[in-house]
């Protein structure tokens, strides 16, 4: 039967899906086919993660840096251990010299060093504290006589990085001289002795029922504390960093002599600028006090 005049017949549907066969109105048909998936499959794509941040970087870079210094750290302080023990060690000993001495000198070293009066004569006791670390060996005392003079050279050797020291305490009889220089260490006197004189980098001074003839006391840095029982004289004493305290004995008047460039300064007893007893005192950072006990 024929069409209306003016009707459209059946839209044409391409007979198979070649690229190039084409509806009315419309685009190639496989081109429209492959669209739709084509931008389904950018749609799921998920997009790469953005790079971190700089700061961020810097951060995760130094940590690891940090961790794989304290990784070889441990590892070296385990090879120096396994090499060495990784052990500090420590000794006492006591040996007694059976022969006059009149003066004991301490030279050198980073020792501790009290000298006691009061020994029988003839006699020198000595009782040491040895210690050594890694990459040292036992240090050897080096104590030797020249007449009636006992040194005692209180320094020791040993390997790079290595540390070692000899503590002593030592006692003699009244009236010895003692003569202590030391680069560090306390240095404690005390009882009846000679002239006395002390001399120290780094460390403090003690002094207690000291009946002595003299007294020098330096320390560059370090606290001075003496406490005298008789009427010693000259007593000197420095500090370049420390504080200074002496008691004199309750019977005693001096010639007080004080200065400090940063410091308060105390004189709590009787004094005499014309007395045969004198007392002097500098220290540049520390405070001063001159009292009884």
């Amino acid at each position: 039967m024929n069409e209306p005049n003016g009707a459209s017949g059946p839209t044409p549907v391409p007979d198979d899906r070649v690229h190039g066969d084409s509806l009315s109105g419309g685009e190639p048909y496989g081109d429209s086919w492959l669209r739709p998936t084509l931008a389904s499959q950018r749609a799921e794509s998920p997009a790469p993660p953005p790079p971190p941040a700089p700061s961020a970087r810097r951060w995760w870079l130094v940590a690891g840096l940090g961790a794989t210094l304290v990784l070889a750290s441990a590892a070296g302080v385990t090879t120096w251990g396994a090499a060495t023990g990784g052990l500090w060690h420590s000794a006492d000993e006591q040996q007694t010299y059976r022969r006059a001495v009149t003066d004991l000198t301490f030279a050198g070293g980073s020792s501790d060093v009290e000298v006691r009066g009061g020994g029988p004569a003839g006699t020198v006791h000595l009782e040491r504290h040895l210690s050594w670390g890694p990459g040292a060996s036992r240090p050897a005392p080096k104590e030797t006589w020249a007449g009636s003079d006992l040194t005692v050279d209180a320094g020791c050797g040993g390997a790079f990085l290595s540390s070692c020291s000899i503590d002593y305490v030592v006692t003699v009889p009244d009236a010895t001289t003692v003569i202590v220089r030391n680069g560090s260490g306390d240095v404690t006197v005390s009882g009846a002795l000679g002239g006395v004189s002390l001399d120290v980098g780094s460390g403090d001074i003690d002094g207690s029922n000291l009946d002595v003839l003299s007294l020098t006391a330096k320390t560059d840095s370090g606290d001075v504390d003496l406490e005298l029982a008789g009427r010693s004289s000259p007593v000197v004493v420095r500090t370049g960093s420390g504080d200074v305290s002496v008691r004199l004995a309750q019977d005693a008047v001096y010639a007080v002599d004080t200065e400090t460039r940063s410091g308060d300064t105390e004189v709590g007893v009787p004094t005499n600028p014309s007395s045969v007893s004198s007392l002097q005192i500098r220290t540049g950072s520390g405070d001063i006090s001159v009292d009884r006990p």
